[in-house]
């Protein structure tokens, strides 16, 4: 089977998919379901303000440590982080009981 390049064409308007963006979406909803203030989140992370609000609004690309350090202050695993910005969903995916088990 031969793969043919992708081509960008200069009147596809669809957006690039952006995995951040899913990680933003995430990371916010699960300080907000912790009733976490953001400073309150980004000193626990060991991060500043700034960076989690600009992590937060999808604007910089995350880190797999810095995943495991917000994950931790949220008393979440960083699977389920990942998992819930791969699965944009309004419910945490602990409490549906949507992880998967393993």
């Amino acid at each position: 089977m031969k793969l043919e390049p992708v081509s960008r064409n200069k009147s596809d308007n669809s957006r690039p998919y952006k995995p951040h963006k899913g990680m933003a979406r995430a990371i916010r909803q699960a300080r907000e379901e912790a009733g976490m203030p953001p400073a309150v989140l980004a000193g626990k992370a060991g991060i500043s303000i700034s960076w989690l609000s600009r992590l937060e609004n999808g604007e910089s690309d995350i880190k797999y440590g810095i995943i495991r350090r917000l994950a931790r202050a949220l008393e979440l695993s960083p699977v389920e982080l990942v998992y819930r910005a791969e699965h944009s969903f309004g419910e945490s995916a602990a409490a549906t009981g949507s992880l998967p088990s393993g």
